[in-house]
């Protein structure tokens, strides 16, 4: 060891000698705030052992100035922030006869945020005790108690509390053990903190205490160590293990890049981009790899290889049949692109409605999406309505129309659909069916051809009228298979075909041959009834009379059709009535 580290080394010893064996500094009364527990004697309270009075030596009633309080009890001194205790002192009553006053005492101390610990006494006697803590510990309360009950008062003149001396600049915590690395000013003596909260190079925590992470160095940390081999710099100013720096870097502490024209370890190779453009100071690349379009390598002295173009060789050459093209802007033979592509050198795609060779071909996408500009492919496979395959080129077939080609035409007489919107010739729906594409059946009541026709029923076939599906036909018409059919008298003036049909022209013959039969009864009667006139013409007077008067009143009633209802005669051989 030279003798310069030596000499270093007897300094710091000094320091810490001077630093270690300074007198403790009493704290001050006014940083003290006292509790107690237990009955004072008289005026003996607990605030006398914090009033800076130390005159034990008379008797109590001469000093007043010492605590007194029934057991058990215990008194607690709670500092304004925390110390490095070094040393408390308690004092008693120097002539207290029955010296009692500090039978069983006992003292904890310690920090409010952790449990008091019990600390022995170092010295103690009737009338005072000591404790020294050694190394000095960080306390904020101090408490002094006794838990017995064999003597009455626990008696305290004064208790006195030390801290350790202030600690060198540079210096903190117990006996001024650690360093702190402030760039100014001290650092707090217990935890070291540094007062302007700013580290020297090379430092970082809150005492400044704890050294950069590997990598880096400086201030606040903040610089990037660039050693060869990622070996560790020195964390205050970067210098790297034999002035070795990494590739690309320079300067004593390996912070500087190479200059724009040189790469590598200590800057020793030159840049041999393309047309002199820069390169990585590291490796030797071409800054954002730019090298002259259509050429690449280290040096930028090579052709981009026959299916690549431009800079760095990273665009795809997109020719008809898949031929070269020109290796620095890509250009095609005969400027014949590959479908769907354009442009001078193919590496613009077809505009979104457009696709195929030369961009020539029309997308039909559902909603008028895009397609994709290569094949014409539409997004999920969806064609706009009336159009299929895979490239939704191909119309739908004659019999139907719309999205997917799935809805049936519905035209009159089977004609063939407009493949988009399913709209027939003329607007010729088939029977039972209406609106523009000929998809919506007859509204209820109605059906046939152009649903013209009534069904007569509230529900019926939109094609055939047949009312299945209705409980009862309209009034005036009756279900007959089905269908509902006119339902009128045979000689309604409402009917006039009904008279001319054969079950009415059957009715009028029977009717004319019945009336037939009745007048032919009617002069046989008439007959009969004169013929016995005539027998009986010998008879008595009142019987002609009577037989006349008979034959009146029949021709009277035969001649009258209202009361014509009717005929009456005694048959005198079987006595029978011939009514009609």
């Amino acid at each position: 060891m030279s003798t310069k580290e030596w000499l270093v080394l007897i300094i710091l010893g000094f320091l810490v000698e001077v630093s270690t064996t300074a007198d403790p500094i009493q704290i001050l009364n006014s940083s003290i705030a006292v509790a107690s527990e237990g009955d004072p004697w008289q005026d003996m309270t607990s605030d006398n052992v914090n009033d800076g009075i130390v005159d034990y030596r008379r008797t109590v009633e001469k000093c007043g100035c010492c605590a007194a309080l029934r057991r058990p009890s215990w008194v607690q001194l709670t500092l304004d922030k925390t110390y490095l205790v070094e040393k408390i002192q308690i004092f008693g009553r120097k002539y207290d006869t029955s010296f009692q006053q500090f039978h069983d005492i006992k003292l904890s101390l310690g920090r409010q945020d952790q449990t008091l610990k019990n600390e022995a006494f170092t010295t103690k006697n009737q009338s005072f005790a000591m404790t020294i803590l050694t190394p000095p510990r960080e306390v904020d309360t101090v408490r002094v108690s006794d838990v017995t009950q064999q003597f009455d008062y626990m008696t305290i003149c004064e208790i006195m509390i030390y801290r350790q001396a202030d600690c060198t600049p540079g210096k903190y915590s117990a006996n001024c053990s650690k360093e702190c690395h402030c760039l100014s000013g001290p650092c707090e003596s217990v935890t070291g903190n540094c007062v302007t909260a700013t580290c020297k190079d090379g430092w970082r925590g809150l005492a400044c205490n704890e050294t950069c992470n590997p990598g880096t160095f400086g201030s606040n940390c903040t610089n990037i160590c660039n050693c060869v081999s990622n070996l560790t710099c020195n964390h205050y100013d970067g210098g790297c293990p034999n002035n070795k720096c990494a590739a690309g870097w320079t300067h004593a502490n390996c912070s500087v890049a190479c200059n724009p024209s040189t790469f590598g370890y200590n800057c020793s190779n030159i840049c041999n981009c393309h047309n002199n453009a820069t390169c990585n100071h590291d490796d030797g690349s071409c800054t954002n790899n730019q090298c002259a379009a259509g050429w690449t390598h280290d040096n930028c002295s090579v052709a981009c290889n026959p299916s690549t173009f431009g800079s760095n060789c990273s665009n795809i050459c997109i020719c008809h049949n898949n031929a070269t093209c020109y290796h620095v802007d890509g250009s095609c033979t005969n400027n014949q692109c590959a479908a769907g592509w354009t442009h001078d050198n193919c590496s613009v795609a077809c505009n979104p409605s457009t696709f195929g060779s030369n961009c020539s071909n029309i997308c039909i996408c559902h909603n008028n999406a895009t397609c994709y500009h290569v094949d014409g492919s539409c997004t999920n496979n969806q064609c706009a309505a009336g159009w299929t395959h895979d490239n939704c080129s191909v119309a739908c077939n004659p019999s139907t129309f719309g999205s997917n080609c799935s809805n049936i035409c519905i035209c009159h007489n089977n004609a063939t659909c407009y493949h988009v919107d399913g709209s027939c010739t003329n607007n010729q729906c088939a029977a039972g069916w209406t609106h523009d594409n000929c998809s919506v059946a007859c509204k209820a009541g109605f059906y046939g051809q152009g649903c013209s026709m009534d069904c007569h029923c509230d529900t019926c076939h939109h094609v055939n009228g047949s009312c299945f599906g209705s409980i009862q036909c309209h009034d005036g018409f009756r279900m007959e298979n089905g269908f509902c059919t006119t339902e009128v008298s045979f000689f309604s003036k409402e009917c006039p075909v009904c008279h001319t049909d054969r079950y009415y022209n059957a009715l009028l013959s029977v009717s004319s041959f019945l009336g037939v039969v009745v007048a032919a009864v009617i002069v046989v009667i008439v007959v009969y009834v004169r013929q016995i006139h005539k027998q009986h013409a010998g008879g008595t007077r009142s019987n002609r009379e009577s037989s006349s008067h008979t034959y009146d009143d029949l021709a009277r009633k035969s001649t009258n059709p209202d009361h014509y209802d009717c005929l009456q005669m005694s048959n005198k051989k079987n006595n029978t009535i011939i009514e009609m």
